[in-house]
């Protein structure tokens, strides 16, 4: 045990040190070691040719809206967010403001020329949300959500049907878990 500190949305309830928190009236946890913090880059994919069907606003939304959901699923859970958009690097640490930033970018994220088809390696673990034609009866674009960790990779076939909230989560751990 290092020290105690105010509980945190998130923290578990087996870690909350109850004499302090009789004491101090507020909720105290205990840290039993230095915060271990990993750094995720999530790329986004704008490139005009990877959106180039009718419905090249739609699949561009769905990955804006994918992005999105996977930023704040990640900063929620104290990881450092790197958005990769359009060739910009925009780092969200634990403040609101670098968050937000990330947020902002994705607001205004539109198709490009030169978009981004491969994220830019740097050793580091990431995630890559793009777009593919369907192999299904009516051959739209599905978006795919391509995890790369640890050198091995993995994706998450995404179509209209699927919830972000709920279903992605524990598709990607099984992706994760067996990359």
């Amino acid at each position: 045990m290092t020290g105690t500190r105010s509980f945190r949305n998130g923290d578990s309830l087996r870690r909350v040190h109850w004499s302090q928190t009789a004491r101090q009236q507020t909720l105290i946890v205990t840290e039993r070691q230095a915060p271990a913090t990993s750094a995720v880059r999530v790329s986004i994919d704008l490139a005009s040719e990877s959106h180039q069907d009718e419905s090249a606003d739609e699949t561009l939304e769905r990955c804006v809206q994918t992005v999105a959901s996977l930023c704040e699923s990640l900063h929620r859970q104290h990881c450092r967010v790197e958005l990769e958009i359009n060739g910009q690097l925009i780092t969200a640490g634990e403040a609101a403001a670098g968050y937000q930033q990330v947020m902002d970018a994705l607001a205004v994220a539109d198709l490009s020329t030169e978009g981004c088809r491969q994220p830019i390696r740097g050793g580091r673990s990431g995630i890559r949300v793009t777009t593919v034609a369907g192999q299904w009866p009516n051959h739209s674009r599905q978006i795919i959500v391509d995890a790369e960790a640890s050198g091995s990779g993995g994706w998450v076939d995404l179509d209209e049907s699927t919830d972000l909230l709920t279903q992605l989560p524990g598709r990607w751990r099984r992706v994760c878990r067996d990359a």
